[in-house]
């Protein structure tokens, strides 16, 4: 059985490149991937994000971003409204760990049953 996708990058064409858990249990590849994120260039899937907050934790997260650079936010607390926003947007709420969609819109995040939790930046 092949292990689901957690985040892709574009190249090389067709297809791109797939990262699966194993590959993102390697936070070299991580880095990586954060950085394809920065020039909208890889995406990172719910599944991703979910993966990413049980295993490395958001200081994890965090210590991987500084690396990147991706983010690149010297405030702690701005960082974080934007690591979770890329992961509402990626259909994934690390805070009560739940996928669903983000309505942007509406700054609501609408679980996969349907029940909406506004976000309160």
């Amino acid at each position: 059985m092949e292990s689901p996708t957690l985040a892709w990058y574009k190249y090389p064409l067709p297809k791109g490149t797939n990262y699966t858990k194993k590959d993102l249990l390697d936070r070299k590849n991580v880095v990586i991937v954060f950085d394809y994120c920065q020039i909208r260039l890889g995406v990172i899937f719910k599944e991703g994000w979910q993966f990413l907050f049980e295993h490395y934790k958001l200081e994890g997260i965090l210590d991987i971003d500084k690396e990147s650079g991706w983010l690149d936010d010297d405030d702690l607390g701005e960082w974080i409204v934007y690591i979770y926003y890329h992961s509402f947007i990626g259909g994934y709420d690390p805070i009560h760990k739940i996928f669903g969609k983000f309505d942007e819109k509406n700054g609501a995040f609408i679980n996969e049953k349907g029940i909406s939790k506004k976000i309160d930046w």
